[in-house]
């Protein structure tokens, strides 16, 4: 990971409040707008976002996107995150 490299987590225990929506329409984004080179992760049971990709694989292959990268990850047994405080600007 480069020193330019940023982590975007979206989470949270509640169900339903859009946090796979939100987690999609900011790879969307950073993806087509802004030409980032983007991977996003799943790690929740219900899947939203893997089956999101999953839709999206073959409109991906078509246009060219190699800069998008997606995994569902299963029986994760230990995440660390390295988190800033919450008055650092990015």
């Amino acid at each position: 990971m480069s020193s330019k490299t940023k982590i975007i987590l979206v989470g949270g225990s509640k169900g339903g409040p859009g946090k796979s929506t939100i987690a999609q329409q900011i790879a969307g984004f950073l993806l087509v707008k802004a030409k980032k080179k983007v991977h996003l992760i799943d790690i929740d049971a219900q899947k939203t976002t893997y089956q999101w990709c999953q839709d999206r694989k073959s409109f991906a292959a078509d246009s060219k996107l190699d800069n998008f990268s997606f995994e569902y990850l299963t029986e994760v047994s230990l995440i660390i995150l390295e988190i800033m405080k919450a008055n650092t600007t990015m």
